[in-house]
C-alpha cells in the first residue's frame, strides 16, 4: 500500500509541475503577443482615454491653427497661409 500511495504522489506531482510550467509558457506566450505588454483590457482603456481627450482637443486646435494660419498671412503669401491653413484643419 505504501508503494502505491509514492507512486501516486509522484504523479500528482509530476502533473503539478507540467500545469504550473504550462501556465507559465501561456503567461509568457500572452506577454509576447502583446509586443507591449500590456493587458489588452487595460490597452482599451487607454485608447478609450486617448480617444476622449483628441475629442475634447478638437476645438481648442481648429482654432489654434486659424491663429497661426491668420498670423501667417502676414509675412507669406495669401495663398499659403490659406493652403497651411487647409491642410492643418484637414490633418485634424
Amino acid at each position: 500500500m505504501d508503494a502505491s500511495t509514492n507512486d501516486y504522489t509522484k504523479l500528482r506531482d509530476r502533473r503539478e509541475m507540467r500545469n504550473r510550467a504550462r501556465d507559465g509558457i501561456r503567461a509568457t506566450r500572452q506577454k509576447l503577443a502583446n509586443e507591449n505588454g500590456i493587458k489588452p483590457e487595460f490597452e482599451l482603456d487607454l485608447l478609450a482615454m486617448f480617444v476622449r481627450n483628441e475629442q475634447s482637443a478638437a476645438p481648442t486646435m481648429w482654432i489654434m491653427a486659424v491663429i497661426a494660419g491668420l498670423a501667417s498671412m502676414f509675412w507669406a503669401p495669401k495663398l499659403q497661409g490659406c493652403a497651411w491653413l487647409l491642410a492643418a484643419i484637414a490633418g485634424k
